[in-house]
């Protein structure tokens, strides 16, 4: 590790215009000094083999120069051919991996679209046509997603758990939402958790070809999850699950390229009963209509202080939802992330309902 460092650091030192300009000023130092110095340069090794024991200093300055500028333009040479590799790599690889040519023109047209329509809707509008504008917002960000590479057979998802904090939840709805608890010990009331992240129906939309644009995604299932008040263990070991309540309570986009990893998962980095990860083996076991999904937190405004509302997860009954190169990856999780003030706007508004 420290030697990486050490070589990145010397090889930036090397390429610098700075190291570059006084490399250029010690060959004409050097060149300079061997011509008035010749006859003393001349007179010791290697043009006399004679060695006579004596000391000539301008001998010494010349070749310790030319020794010192011979290895500086090697190594900034070599380092420079390298720089030059690894970009050209990284050219490569983003030519590989580039969005297709229309879909960032096609991401401005949606969100455009998604905002004008956001933009008409206040407190006077019905609850319903709140509830419509937000799957056609989830089912714009479900479309960008598959156009990043479209699929033969494949279905995308789209749907919104939306965070309650058990602090303000009355009797009632507490006990409404902690009858559709999964994933967690039974034996853990509510009251005892942060909150909860609820699953609503009216929030869950699917590109299907069975399934009109923007209506609800008829194979999902009602369901809620725990935010507990302590995400980790004193071991270190999360009290959280995978997907949601991850990205909720760390505030990261988590992203399953294959649930066959959710169980390695959840035995690795989560302490969990053993109840629980059965629970979850079930779930996206062999046959799941989910095959990869990704969770991201969606936020409440855009300041630095950005309260987590909720989180937006995408599923496909496909491997690979999202593409695998890092760059691509990241541009459409920045992009579906300009949608957050949309999708705040409207649970706002339905929530006042």
């Amino acid at each position: 590790m420290r030697f990486n460092k050490f070589v990145n650091a010397t090889e930036f030192i090397i390429i610098s215009p700075c190291a570059q300009a006084i490399l250029a000023i010690l060959v004409v130092f050097v060149g300079l000094w061997g011509t008035l110095f010749t006859n003393e340069i001349r007179s010791t090794f290697p043009f006399d083999n004679k060695i006579h024991g004596k000391v000539v200093y301008e001998s010494i300055v010349f070749w310790g120069c030319f020794v010192l500028t011979s290895i500086a333009y090697f190594l900034g040479y070599n380092f420079q051919r390298r720089v030059e590799r690894n970009n050209s790599h990284a050219l490569r690889q983003a030519i590989l991996h580039a969005p297709p040519v229309n879909w960032m023109q096609g991401f401005v047209v949606r969100l455009n679209e998604i905002h004008s329509m956001a933009a008409v809707i206040d407190n006077t509008t019905s609850k319903i046509d709140v509830e419509n504008a937000m799957r056609a917002t989830l089912y714009a960000i479900a479309d960008l997603v598959n156009q990043m590479g479209p699929v033969s057979g494949r279905r995308i998802a789209a749907c919104l758990m939306v965070y309650y904090p058990s602090c303000n939840m009355s009797r009632e709805f507490s006990s409404y939402l902690e009858g559709k608890l999964r994933f967690c010990d039974p034996s853990l009331g509510i009251h005892r958790l942060k909150g909860v992240l609820n699953l609503n129906k009216v929030f869950s939309t699917a590109l299907d070809d069975s399934v009109p644009a923007g209506d609800i995604d008829p194979s999902i299932d009602e369901f809620s999850l725990e935010i507990p008040v302590d995400p980790k263990t004193t071991e270190g070991k999360l009290r959280t699950g995978p997907g949601a309540p991850f990205a909720f309570t760390f505030d990261e986009v988590q992203y399953f390229s294959e649930v066959s990893h959710i169980v390695n998962w959840v035995t690795t980095n989560a302490n969990l009963q053993p109840a629980v990860i059965q629970e979850f083996q079930r779930y996206f076991g062999f046959g799941s209509f989910i095959q990869s999904f990704v969770s991201m937190p969606v936020h409440e405004g855009i300041t630095s202080s950005k309260t987590i509302i909720g989180v937006l997860n995408i599923h496909a009954n496909q491997k690979g939802l999202l593409p695998s190169d890092q760059e691509t990856y990241k541009l459409i999780c920045q992009a579906i992330s300009a949608f957050d003030p949309v999708i705040a706007k409207l649970l706002k508004i339905w929530k006042e309902k």
